[in-house]
């Protein structure tokens, strides 16, 4: 359960606040000192009872956010201090508002591998979409706490996406999926993909990384090129048996 607390003037802030539900719902002319912030929270995690919380907005544009979650308060306070939190902003957008800036992130990528829609969900934790062509399924993940965009690439079996990770490896089967972040490891592990916060960037800037990381090292998937899956299968069996062991 989450708790929203809104710090803007005028009608733009009840139309925001009626996006979230429950929502407990503060109007102040300026957030001028810590000690509001301070009051605020408190107030709100009376309410809340230790659940998520985020407090969004500031006295001039409503641009930036407090998130708090699992003990998280002193760095995501710094982050809504400086502007940078995109987990605050993209809880308050609509699925047509994330299915437009995932749409200019992968769209070209979509078009140019032939795949075709399958699904797109805006839920509680986040943001995700499916597609897949003639050899290859996609899914790409956005987690709205963590800001984290991850993009798993699958090998079709019968035309479908299978998902098999964990009986691959009790069974000793060929794991059907992977995720850019494995690939990257097995292709250019400096290369890997960092969170929202880490850049610094919104989501829209986010996303066009990851895109640009999927075409460089996930094209030859993209197109039907699985030879690297051997090499994957490996690696991930591997790291699963080392993390058992400990």
């Amino acid at each position: 359960m989450s708790f929203i607390v809104i710090f803007k003037k005028g009608e733009e802030a009840v139309s925001s606040a009626k996006r979230c539900s429950p929502i407990r719902f503060v109007r102040q002319r300026r957030l001028i000192a810590t000690a509001k912030l301070v009051t605020a929270i408190a107030i709100t995690l009376l309410f809340a009872r230790r659940a998520d919380l985020c407090i969004l907005g500031t006295p001039k544009d409503g641009s930036c956010g407090l998130t708090i979650c699992q003990g998280r308060y002193s760095l995501a306070l710094r982050r809504a201090r400086r502007g940078h939190d995109p987990s605050v902003k993209s809880i308050i957008m609509t699925k047509n508002e994330l299915d437009l800036i995932f749409k200019e992130a992968f769209g070209s990528i979509l078009s140019d591998y032939n795949f075709r829609l399958v699904s797109n969900k805006k839920e509680n934790w986040g943001y995700r979409f499916e597609a897949i062509n003639p050899t290859t399924g996609i899914e790409v993940k956005y987690e709205f706490r963590e800001a984290y965009i991850q993009v798993i690439l699958y090998k079709l079996i019968n035309g479908q996406i299978v998902r098999n990770t964990m009986s691959a490896i009790t069974n000793d089967d060929s794991i059907a999926g992977f995720s850019l972040e494995w690939i990257i490891a097995l292709k250019k592990p400096e290369a890997q993909i960092k969170s929202a916060y880490d850049y610094g960037l919104n989501l829209n800037d986010y996303a066009l990384i990851v895109a640009g990381r999927l075409r460089e090292y996930g094209g030859d998937v993209l197109s039907g090129d699985f030879s690297s899956f051997g090499a994957l299968d490996a690696m991930v069996k591997e790291n699963y048996q080392s993390h058992k062991s400990k």
